[in-house]
């Protein structure tokens, strides 16, 4: 029996991935992150240009055109917008739908609502992580890491893999927040509004008038200025399990409308 209900939670959890992964929303997510990210930088890395000596500091102007792209306000403000597109409105329009009064039998109540928090994360998370890797590979593709001493390449790895760590947990904490929201809202549209609106508005304030606690600004969590990286990692990942268990009964709640 346990084995059977094992089988049935892999299968459901397949199917969202599925649903969430190989869909066109993903791959529009990915190459809008890509955009964003060679967008923001591209001032930063033209400027940069006029004060490096090209053929003897390439491989400096690498690190920091690969850096520009993933510390740019511009990609900070479009991470709450990009996203919830993969997956975060798809309880929404599975509720506003008929959908679940015939998956719910065959996937099980709590199956699905694990299966759908955790791979509404999981999207979108994966898909700003993924497009920042792209946006990465073209920084170094265009400015080759040439003459770097063997001892720095460690520490370029270093610095990609928390900035890809960063925004994964960006993603998938703020696509779950836009999935709470069509939740309690029951109002697919208020998924793309509502992670921006709380995000801007919550940086915003705590800037304004909290300047000293700035490890409870969202945006530190994604391009950290003040706090070690593993307690960055730490908060984001708190406030996604949060977020996950809030999701997890808002969607619980709906369902007894089903």
């Amino acid at each position: 029996m346990t084995n059977n209900n094992e089988g049935d939670a892999m299968r459901v959890l397949l199917t969202e991935i599925k649903r969430s992964i190989f869909d066109r929303k993903f791959f529009i997510t990915v190459a809008a992150t890509v955009i964003a990210a060679l967008l923001g930088s591209w001032h930063e890395i033209s400027a940069m240009k006029h004060n490096i000596n090209l053929t003897e500091n390439l491989g400096e102007l690498s690190i920091r055109a690969a850096a520009a792209s993933m510390q740019t306000d511009v990609f900070l403000l479009v991470i709450p917008i990009l996203c919830v597109i993969p997956y975060a409105g798809s309880f929404a329009e599975d509720y506003q739908s008929r959908f679940l009064r015939a998956y719910l039998p065959l996937a099980g109540r709590r199956r699905y609502l694990l299966s759908k928090a955790f791979v509404t994360a999981l999207a979108g998370g994966l898909a700003l992580a993924a497009g920042l890797l792209v946006a990465l590979a073209v920084c170094t593709a265009i400015y080759p890491p040439l003459g770097i001493p063997v001892g720095e390449y460690a520490f370029t790895y270093k610095l990609y893999f928390l900035a890809l760590s960063f925004v994964f947990m960006g993603g998938a904490l703020w696509a779950i927040v836009g999935g709470i929201a069509g939740a309690v809202l029951k109002n697919r549209y208020m998924v793309y509004a509502a992670p921006f609106i709380i995000y801007y508005v919550w940086a915003s304030f705590q800037a304004r008038y909290f300047r000293a606690a700035y490890a409870f600004n969202p945006q530190e969590w994604i391009r950290p200025a003040h706090i070690n990286s593993p307690i960055v990692l730490l908060y984001a990942a708190i406030a996604a399990i949060i977020a996950f268990i809030i999701y997890y009964y808002a969607m619980k709640r709906r369902l007894r409308d089903v």
